[in-house]
């Protein structure tokens, strides 16, 4: 057995604990820490070696703070498990969180006025997950300026903040090539990446393009498409008229799931093999069905978890700011029914939705 699936069992046993332990315990989950802090969450570095993030202890916060997490969108289902995660943590903590939606990648402009609105609810600490990377130097000036922490979320930030916690999305695409290099080292890929000009978008397709590199692999095309499953839809409808000689389709979570209905019915399921970019429920069934041959796990709870963690150290002082992004594990058919990787992103079946909490 490897030492990822090794790392996921125990990560399970120490998320799904939560649930039912004591009152005054924590968890723990590996993460790679650049030290010092990137005066810029979008500096390009390599990953250090993994280390253990420890969660805090209900007994180890000094007291109740206000905090929102603002998110550019909440339509899908990893965001579903950010926000599970950040009330969830929040109320583990005794916190209380508020989450803004700022209505869809478009809408840069409304993320903006929302992160003034927390401001002006006099809030301790704004976890920022940013559409833009650019242009926050005036509002984080008056975070500042007011003494309110500021938390880099999933996102990179082109700016200094209070803590990070983030995906790496380059490691995402990189372990999807390298693992269809593996299989196919002469593959005819198409990407079906997501929307033109989204930082996690263009990353993703450069760690991709990273991972095949050495090996015979061609990308023959990569096509641009608003996230939502109408579009996703129709892209690949087109993609396969226009590009017919393809081994591989690579792309976003969304595509992917419209892929396999749309290779079943033409008949094209067992030429044609299926990897996305990051995991979600029904992305996660249809590898164990084998529709789909794997996906990155970019442990989508632990980020939200650790957000409110390094949130409360910031405000209370504990410890210096940290750079952190959780270990992404390439989800296969031999791994799918490992428990840590439900734990790690998904909500707990049957969790309801809320934005809010005391």
């Amino acid at each position: 057995m490897n030492r990822r699936i090794l790392f996921c069992a125990a990560a399970s046993l120490a998320v799904s604990a939560l649930a039912h332990a004591a009152p005054d315990t924590a968890w723990n989950f590996q993460v790679y820490a650049h030290d010092p802090v990137r005066a810029s969450g979008i500096t390009q570095l390599p990953l250090p070696a993994l280390s253990t993030f420890n969660g805090l202890k209900p007994s180890e916060v000094s007291g109740k703070h206000h905090m929102c997490l603002l998110l550019p969108q909440t339509q899908d289902t990893v965001f579903m498990a950010y926000i599970y995660a950040a009330i969830d943590e929040a109320r583990r903590l005794g916190q209380a969180m508020t989450v803004f939606d700022a209505g869809g990648y478009a809408n840069n402009g409304a993320q903006h006025s929302q992160f003034e609105n927390c401001l002006t609810l006099g809030v301790q600490a704004i976890l920022l997950e940013p559409i833009n990377p650019s242009g926050w130097e005036a509002e984080l000036a008056e975070a500042k300026a007011q003494g309110v922490k500021v938390i880099n979320v999933t996102e990179a930030l082109d700016a200094p903040a209070d803590g990070r916690t983030l995906v790496d999305y380059r490691l995402n695409g990189r372990l999807a090539g390298q693992f269809i290099a593996r299989q196919n080292p002469g593959a005819k890929v198409l990407v079906l990446p997501g929307t033109a000009g989204i930082p996690f978008v263009e990353d993703t397709i450069a760690g991709f393009r990273d991972g095949i590199q050495g090996a015979q692999v061609k990308i023959v095309n990569v096509m641009y498409g608003d996230l939502d499953a109408t579009a996703q839809l129709k892209l690949v409808e087109d993609a396969l008229v226009a590009n017919p000689n393809i081994d591989y389709i690579f792309g976003n979570a969304v595509a992917i799931k419209q892929a396999v209905n749309v290779l079943a019915q033409r008949g094209m399921s067992d030429r044609i093999k299926l990897v996305s970019s990051y995991v979600d429920p029904d992305v996660l069934a249809q590898i164990k069905a084998g529709s789909i041959e794997a996906a990155a796990a970019e442990s989508s709870v632990m980020l939200k978890r650790i957000a409110v963690d390094l949130a409360i150290r910031s405000i209370e002082g504990k410890g210096q700011p940290q750079d952190l992004v959780p270990e992404v594990q390439l989800v296969t058919r031999e791994t799918a029914n490992t428990a840590g990787i439900s734990s790690a992103n998904f909500p707990p079946p049957g969790w309801k939705a809320t934005f809010k909490t005391e």
